[in-house]
Formats: structure tokens, C-alpha cells, sequence
């Protein structure tokens, strides 16, 4: 008997990824709407939350170092939108 039982050894499957183009597009387009942001909030507080979380989940697809300035960028954009509400 030649056939083997259980686990297929030849080819390994190839890992699937997460597009990291569609991720990056999808993370500067988040970018841009916070910049492009003046007198109001691009979103309610809960979207907000959520951007805030999981931006940096998304970016950990991108290299680190892009990974990491865009998360500053949009960390500062959301903190400079939460000032300018609070004032």
C-alpha cells in the first residue's frame, strides 16, 4: 500500500496573507480623513475607538518602520481631533 494516510507531506500550502497594498491603502485613506478633518470629527465616538484599536492590528501587515509612522501620524491627527472638540 503506497498511499499515505493522514497528513499530505508533498507540497506545503502556502501561507495566505492579508493583501499588504489593500491594508496600506486602507490605512491612508484612514489617514487622510483625520488630516482632512477641521471643525468636526470625521466620525462618531465609537468609530473613533475603533480606528484607534484597530489601526495598529492592521498596520502590523506593513513593514515596521511604515507600520509605525503611520500609526504616530494617525495617533497625532486623532489627538489634535479630540483637542480641537474639546476646545
Amino acid at each position: 500500500m503506497d498511499e499515505q494516510i493522514g497528513f499530505d507531506l508533498d507540497e506545503p500550502e502556502a501561507p495566505k496573507f492579508v493583501g499588504s497594498h489593500a491594508v496600506r491603502l486602507e490605512l491612508h485613506e484612514l489617514l487622510e480623513t483625520a488630516k482632512a478633518a477641521r471643525s468636526e470629527s470625521p466620525w462618531d465616538a465609537s468609530t473613533l475607538r475603533h480606528h484607534r484599536n484597530s489601526f495598529p492590528i492592521k498596520a502590523k501587515v506593513l513593514p515596521p518602520e511604515e507600520a509605525t509612522f503611520l500609526w504616530r501620524q494617525f495617533e497625532l491627527e486623532l489627538e489634535r481631533i479630540e483637542t480641537q472638540l474639546a476646545a
